[in-house]
């Protein structure tokens, strides 16, 4: 016949080691974002995380009581608000891979409605989901350079225009009056 399976109980010692798991990822994070990850099957789950590895970045499902014991008496204690129901949590590890990781978990909650963004804790504040699609709207450090050399450029390169147009007016005068003679 089937053995049905007891359910394991966690000990109070499991239950420490895991919030004492929870506090040393959180001090190697420099941002948290809190997700609802209800709904997602376990091919999208998976689909997810791997896109967060690219970014330096891991999905880890949480105890919603045993995280809140970890960030108890933390700057991260605000963060309650956002605690409840399925709850996961985004660890980002690279402040510099911040915008892309925003941008890849707003694309990939608009693809998947079951993913919902609660909020965070992106650069040293607690931001609620709005704050947090506005910011991932935000262009990114390589854009932005990019669009600043393209105006340092462009002085340049209507002056090398406006100085070549005399002489190469004067060219083609010189050149026609020469066929003429």
């Amino acid at each position: 016949m089937y053995k049905i399976a007891k359910k394991h109980r966690i000990t109070k010692k499991d239950k420490q080691n895991i919030v004492n798991n929870f506090k040393k990822e959180l001090e190697k994070t420099s941002s948290i974002i809190v997700a609802n990850y209800q709904g997602l099957t376990v091919a999208q789950l998976t689909e997810f995380k791997r896109g967060l590895a690219k970014y330096n970045a891991k999905f880890k499902v949480v105890r919603q009581k045993l995280f809140e014991l970890a960030i108890k008496q933390t700057e991260l204690e605000n963060i309650r608000n956002f605690i409840h129901n399925a709850i996961g949590i985004i660890y980002c590890y690279n402040e510099d891979e911040l915008l892309n990781i925003l941008k890849y978990i707003i694309d990939y909650s608009k693809q998947n409605e079951n993913l919902k963004i609660l909020g965070g804790f992106l650069y040293n504040e607690i931001c609620d989901f709005g704050k947090i699609k506005a910011i991932s709207s935000l262009p990114s450090k390589q854009e932005l350079i990019a669009k600043l050399l393209l105006l340092l450029n462009s002085p340049i390169n209507r002056m090398y225009l406006t100085l070549r147009t005399p002489i190469s007016s004067l060219i083609n005068i010189l050149s026609i009056k020469s066929k003429k003679e």
